[in-house]
């Protein structure tokens, strides 16, 4: 670990939402106290029920937050890549971390302490209201995926979560709708609140059905009338398939 405190650091940091409103010198004392970490994968940042409070921001990478039951099974709660923040939760009320954050691949990320950014945070309200908008939206996802756990099957769980994806991040291709993420990667299983193992089935099932192909470089969507079926989404009347949408990975990940 080492602390950090040059112009690309003072950048990144203003790319976050939470910190973009921030007055130069608040954003440099933010950025002092900020220490950058290189991990390889499968390094454990914190365990649910740890007592502590850093928040982080990833650089490169990719870091898991999931929750195991008393059996070993695990659920991905989401996918933290480039750019995203997570640990807002425990940095709030000092409670215990109520995830468990796993490097997915090598990460670099930055750790900034409760103690040093918190009197900012106090200071400048603006940036305290961020904090409160990225709670609401974790909240919203949060919700949403409650709502579908109940209510709906794995499988509509999953092709909801796949068009939600592909709504976001999907572009159009020859064959057809290309999907830059991989199963491997946990995002799907994370959007869709399922083990890996269901969504391997399913995938597995949908392939033979030719409704997608699992490639190298994604997910090649196939037949998205059949996988608008699947999500329980009403016939697309001429609409384009999808948006192409600048950022790699949503944020829009369940509460911590």
């Amino acid at each position: 670990m080492t602390t950090v405190l040059d112009d690309s650091l003072v950048n990144q940091l203003r790319r976050q939402p939470l910190f973009a409103g921030l007055p130069a010198a608040a954003l440099q004392a933010v950025a002092a106290t900020a220490v950058r970490r290189t991990l390889e994968p499968n390094h454990i940042l914190f365990l649910e029920g740890d007592y502590e409070t850093s928040l982080f921001v990833v650089v490169s990478g990719q870091v898991k937050l999931c929750v195991h039951a008393l059996d070993g099974r695990e659920v991905v709660l989401g996918i933290s890549g480039p750019g995203h923040l997570f640990g807002e939760i425990a940095l709030l009320d000092e409670g215990p971390r109520t995830a468990t954050a796993v490097t997915v691949r090598p990460t670099q990320m930055l750790q900034i302490e409760r103690e040093a950014l918190m009197p900012v945070l106090q200071a400048h309200p603006a940036a305290m209201l961020q904090v409160v908008t990225l709670l609401c939206s974790r909240l919203r996802a949060s919700n949403q995926m409650l709502e579908e756990i109940v209510f709906h099957d794995a499988r509509t769980r999953l092709a909801r979560a796949l068009r939600r994806l592909c709504d976001e991040h999907g572009h159009i291709e020859a064959a057809g709708l290309r999907l830059p993420i991989l199963p491997a990667d946990g995002t799907i299983e994370a959007h869709a609140g399922l083990q890996r193992d269901t969504v391997a089935r399913l995938m597995r099932a949908w392939e033979s059905d030719r409704i997608l192909r699992i490639e190298d470089a994604g997910v090649l969507i196939l037949d998205l009338d059949r996988l608008d079926q699947a999500a329980g989404r009403a016939p697309r009347q001429g609409a384009p398939a999808a948006t192409p949408h600048p950022e790699a990975y949503a944020d829009t990940r369940p509460l911590r």
